[in-house]
């Protein structure tokens, strides 16, 4: 498992909880955050060990796809996934979820832990 934080990003309360809860079955600390806002907040005032975010492509008022570009800019480091309802075309994440956050869906669109030499 790689070292650090997950962020998930999602305006609807159940998905972020349900993806926040399995994410934290499999042995994550996790942060939550429901706006484009409070996912900078997170970023910017905290130790910088977020790993990876999982953010909604539907943040209310917001798309997640800007949210997604301006971390992939700004945080090139950290691991972005799309949580979808349907298949999104090429988009600003290393990987897409689609449906619901089960732990076996979860693992396949983590980052993998770097190769020791």
């Amino acid at each position: 498992m790689v070292a650090g934080r997950v962020l998930v990003v999602d305006a609807e309360a159940v998905r972020r909880r349900e993806t926040s809860d399995h994410l934290r079955q499999l042995g994550h600390e996790v942060l939550e955050a429901t706006t484009p806002l409070e996912a900078v907040w997170e970023l910017e005032n905290g130790p910088m060990d977020i790993h990876t975010v999982f953010v909604a492509r539907a943040l209310g008022d917001s798309d997640g796809r800007d949210l997604l570009r301006f971390i992939g800019s700004r945080y090139t480091g950290v691991w972005r996934v799309m949580l979808a309802e349907q298949q999104e075309a090429e988009g600003p994440a290393e990987a897409v979820l689609l449906g619901p956050a089960q732990p076996s869906r979860l693992r396949k669109v983590m980052p993998k832990p770097p190769i020791a030499v």
